[in-house]
Formats: C-alpha cells, sequence, structure tokens
C-alpha cells in the first residue's frame, strides 16, 4: 500500500514545474524565438541585394507582418498574467502538499493519491496545451504569412497585405 511518502518526489516535481513554467511559458517563447530569427534572416538577405519591384514588394511585406507580429508580442504579453498565476498556483498547491506530505510521511493517502497526481503532472500538461493553443492563436497566422512570404518568388508573387 502506498504512503504518503511514495508522493514527495513527484510533488517536488510539480514544483519546480510550475515555477518552471510561470517564469518560462515555452510555446510561446519558442514561438516568438523562431520567428524573430526567421524576420531577421529575411530581412538581413535582403539588405545585401540589388533593389528590384520584387525585393521592395518583398522588403515591405515582410515589414509590415513585422509590425503585426510586434502588436501581436505586445498583446500576447498582456494576455500571458493568467497562465503564469495558474503555473504559479500550481507550484503553491504541490509545496503546501509536499509539505504535508513530509509531515505525515508514513500515512496511508487514500483517496488523495489521485489528487497528488494530477496536481503534480496532468495539471501542467494541461496547461502547457492551453499555451500551445494561446500561440498558435496570437501567431499561427503570421508564421503562415512569413512563410508564403519566404517562399514567394518573382514569377509567383504572394504578396498580400
Amino acid at each position: 500500500m502506498a504512503t504518503y511518502g511514495d508522493f514527495s518526489s513527484l510533488l517536488q516535481l510539480g514544483v519546480g514545474i510550475g515555477i518552471g513554467l510561470s517564469l518560462f511559458r515555452a510555446p510561446v517563447d519558442l514561438w516568438t524565438a523562431r520567428l524573430e530569427k526567421a524576420f531577421d534572416a529575411e530581412l538581413r538577405a535582403l539588405r545585401g541585394t540589388a533593389i528590384t519591384g520584387f525585393r521592395q514588394k518583398k522588403r515591405q511585406a515582410l515589414q509590415g507582418l513585422r509590425l503585426r507580429y510586434f502588436g501581436a508580442v505586445r498583446t500576447a504579453g498582456k494576455q500571458l498574467l493568467p497562465f503564469m498565476v495558474a503555473a504559479a498556483t500550481g507550484a503553491v498547491v504541490n509545496l503546501a502538499s509536499l509539505i504535508w506530505v513530509s509531515l505525515s510521511f508514513n500515512a496511508d493517502p487514500g483517496g488523495w493519491s489521485y489528487f497528488f497526481i494530477f496536481i503534480s503532472s496532468i495539471y501542467y500538461i494541461i496547461l502547457l496545451i492551453a499555451l500551445t493553443v494561446f500561440a498558435l492563436a496570437h501567431f499561427g497566422e503570421i508564421s503562415t504569412r512569413l512563410k508564403e512570404i519566404q517562399y514567394s518568388t518573382e514569377h509567383r508573387i504572394l504578396f498580400k497585405d
């Protein structure tokens, strides 16, 4: 039979994940880093080339899309607070549960074992999925448009505002 002590490592992991997610919102940070690199690479590549009508349109399309990207980053930054609070709350609940488990090390957890499993792992999986959907909603269209602009050629221009 399981005891509270069997859940201590799992709860410690939950505390660490919660603190980590409250500081580093992985899906959002990964999307923004990837988009910033792509914008920089495209604009840098256009900087050293001769100005033609196609290259000028491509540069203007990239700069316009980059402005939309900065607006999306600003909006997303303002809307991330609930996710940070949810992750920090999960960490606090994990820490409180860890203290409780440590004080009652050999006791039978009964139905609490399901709660400990949920709060230390499944809760964060749900939060990570929600952050991924959030990132997709804010940056998915911009990413698609950037790819269209990147892969356009002089014969197949895909620029639109």
